[in-house]
């Protein structure tokens, strides 16, 4: 599989690709089918400005390498693989105007050089990093719509074992 060039961010992912997001297995795992919880965003995700959940180009980043990116954490163990054009289609239910559609959209990752300044992080798989925006932007108004799209991406999300 050849990588994609990165573009700069906030520019979309090119349409067909492939996404990953990592998540820590449920009882909705057991049955091969990813848990809505997974598409909650993080922490970091929602320190964003605008929020992002984090997810990774399957082309330039294994599962393992996110993992790694990720800080290795052992809670971890499942793979979530979704296609950036099925993500892009999804809409919240109920139907309102006016909401922005998701978007995948590169997200690049920075480590500081030890001189104040960044530059972009040279770890294997870092070229991956990805983010899908729309999810709590502020265009989706309510938490009814919000989760219906959380749902949507987990009945719509390939489950591999880590």
């Amino acid at each position: 599989m050849q990588p994609i060039v990165p573009g700069s961010d906030w520019e979309p992912l090119p349409h067909g690709e492939w996404v990953v997001r990592l998540a820590i297995a449920s009882k909705d795992s057991a049955s091969g089918r990813a848990s809505p919880a997974a598409f909650q965003l993080s922490t970091e995700d929602e320190k964003e400005n605008p929020p992002r959940l984090s997810v990774w180009a399957e082309k330039n980043t294994t599962p393992n390498q996110a993992w790694i990116l990720m800080g290795s954490k052992p809670e971890y163990c499942l793979a979530l693989r979704l296609e950036t054009d099925k993500i892009r289609s999804i809409v919240p239910d109920p139907i309102q105007p006016m909401i922005k559609p998701l978007d995948v959209v590169w997200h690049p990752l920075f480590q500081n050089n030890g001189t104040g300044q960044s530059s972009p992080d040279p770890r294997p798989g870092a070229s991956g990093h990805t983010g899908t925006s729309g999810l709590k932007d502020g265009s989706v108004p309510n938490k009814i719509q919000r989760k219906s799209l959380r749902s949507q991406l987990a009945d719509m999300a390939e489950v591999m074992d880590l």
